[in-house]
């Protein structure tokens, strides 16, 4: 039986990733965290990279010719699919994405906010570049 819920990490996050705000926030954490799983089984670097750029390439090319618009709650069924995969990965792998989540959260929540921050800063040196505003939902 899971103990986190979504709400629990929620709060978690925003207590602990204080400059990771609103959604926009949300998503650049989501895609660091898929490459950081894609490259712990071994993906390579450049197929990584392919699967960032090609979509970026190929919605701009649409909402520039017309071709594309996001409707209303089109994020709520991308969050549907990013689901979908982890959860397919998930059992693929062997894992219980929960009792996962459970077992990250514990540790996460031994670890000083100084540690997280330190991590974010380093990343930042590196040209990981955080949203400027919130987006609020």
């Amino acid at each position: 039986m899971a103990i986190e819920t979504q709400k629990s990490v929620h709060e978690w996050c925003k207590a602990t990733f204080t400059r990771h705000i609103g959604v926009k926030g949300r998503a650049v954490a989501l895609v660091e965290e898929a490459v950081e799983l894609a490259l712990a089984c071994g993906v390579d670097s450049k197929a990584i990279k392919s699967v960032v750029e090609v979509p970026i390439i190929k919605e701009s090319i649409r909402l520039f010719n017309g071709e594309r618009k996001w409707h209303d709650r089109e994020d709520a069924e991308e969050v549907a699919d990013v689901l979908l995969c982890l959860y397919a990965y998930a059992e693929e792998a062997g894992y219980d994405a929960h009792k996962e989540l459970d077992e990250k959260m514990a540790l996460n929540r031994t670890r000083s906010k100084e540690y997280y921050a330190n991590k974010t800063a380093e990343k930042e040196d590196w040209g990981y570049i955080l949203p400027d505003a919130p987006q609020v939902k």
